[in-house]
């Protein structure tokens, strides 16, 4: 009980106001730090504890995003902070598989990798449809597609950041 009020109020003063990037706020908002400068600050606090640890960043801007801003509980607000945390889980995925791919330049494993980097896009997008058309015609297919993408990019961004971490320099 005491880590997760910890972690929450550590979240609540990540997104606090201390971006000197970030819009000036008008009066009784809050700034919100950019979903790359929290998904970074939260990568580096448990970068020591290892992946299963790391897995905890996964949602907490998008989830601190919709309690922050005014029309976070919204469905257009809930799909926009999902969709800014994906876009930088994204910049994570793509700066390690371009690691990896460096890494093993020339070799059967840059290859097999890109085979692999193809073929989990390929499984991501069809697993997220399938979740969405459940929900068809309602408001939540929206909520539930952006929520799947950011999941399955996250979990991907972590196995590939893992991976290059693990190589010998």
């Amino acid at each position: 009980m005491i880590n997760q009020s910890l972690t929450a109020l550590a979240s609540l003063a990540l997104l606090c106001a201390c971006a000197s990037a970030q819009k000036p706020s008008t009066a009784g908002q809050m700034d919100i730090l950019s979903a790359q400068d929290t998904l970074e600050v939260c990568l580096n606090r448990t970068s020591s504890a290892g992946p299963v640890e790391q897995q905890t960043c996964i949602g907490e801007y998008s989830q601190a995003c919709m309690t922050l801003r005014p029309d976070g509980e919204t469905t257009v607000g809930m799909v926009q902070c999902t969709i800014q945390e994906l876009e930088a889980w994204d910049v994570v995925l793509n700066a390690s598989y371009i690691g990896l791919r460096q890494r093993h330049e020339g070799t059967m494993a840059a290859d097999a990798l890109r085979d692999a980097q193809r073929a989990w896009i390929t499984f991501r997008d069809a697993d997220c449809l399938a979740e969405r058309a459940v929900f068809e015609g309602g408001t939540i297919a929206q909520i539930i597609h952006a929520s799947c993408q950011m999941d399955h990019t996250a979990r991907r961004a972590l196995v590939l950041r893992g991976r290059l971490d693990d190589l010998p320099n």
